[in-house]
């Protein structure tokens, strides 16, 4: 789990430095796991200190599909046990330009919203068509794979809006450097009862801690054991530090 209060390292510091310089061809795909999973240079820069958005790609089209393709990424692992194992699903949206992430509690037959930004807008109109959809396509994978938690994800209830402390108000760039945080450290905990040492954006140190935060998970991702062109960005990064010294 990555720490959002220690420094950087070297490593991170200077594989994080040679991305953000825009210098590469932005096509290059910097991220292979051998299974499928790709990542193109420009989805990693827009993780730059200062970019509005976490590069978006695709859009959920219909159930079928998505379902499709659900089902392909569980049954490559077969440790997944059709997620027999699996107590909490995460669900990343994309939605007006703002990123969030929808959890849902197998065990429990219960969801919660994971939301960076304080606003005015009512449930109903914010969260509630995402939140219909993605229970849509969760319920028919549980029926499809006859999960033995299926009759409580049926029922009908809205899920919670966790209230973290550290929600923002100001801050319209970072939510989704948010959504991975949430995605990484949350395990079931709620509202204030959640520790993650996030600083509240009117911390003086707020701004460097955000900053932090994204070229740690840039360096993370891409200097990962799975990543077979982890080796590449690493020498990557020393030719441009040897060439910008």
């Amino acid at each position: 789990m990555a720490n959002v209060m220690e420094a950087l390292i070297g490593d991170e510091r200077m594989l994080a430095y040679s991305l953000f310089s825009m210098e590469g061809y932005i096509l290059d795909n910097v991220f292979d796991d051998g299974h499928g999973t790709i990542v193109p240079r420009k989805t990693m820069q827009s993780l730059s200190p200062g970019n509005p958005e976490i590069q978006k790609d695709r859009q959920a089209r219909n159930i079928n599909k998505q379902i499709d393709v659900l089902k392909g990424i569980i049954n490559k692992d077969e440790t997944s046990l059709k997620l027999r194992d699996v107590k909490l699903v995460f669900f990343p949206i994309i939605a007006h330009d703002h990123y969030y992430v929808i959890v849902f509690d197998l065990q429990k037959g219960s969801a919660v919203i994971l939301d960076s930004s304080i606003s005015d807008a009512d449930y109903d109109g914010k969260y509630k068509k995402n939140i219909d959809f993605v229970k849509d396509l969760l319920v028919h994978y549980l029926i499809v794979s006859k999960h033995p938690y299926l009759d409580r994800m049926i029922k009908d209830a809205p899920a919670k809006v966790a209230r973290m402390k550290w929600r923002t108000r100001d801050n319209k760039i970072d939510c989704g450097l948010y959504m991975m945080m949430h995605m990484e450290m949350y395990e079931g905990e709620i509202g204030l009862k959640w520790k993650t040492n996030i600083l509240d954006e009117k911390n003086r140190q707020y701004g460097e801690q955000m900053k932090r935060m994204r070229m740690r998970y840039a360096a993370k991702i891409l200097l990962h054991d799975v990543n077979k062109n982890s080796k590449m960005m690493s020498d990557f990064a020393i030719k441009f530090l040897n060439n910008d010294g």
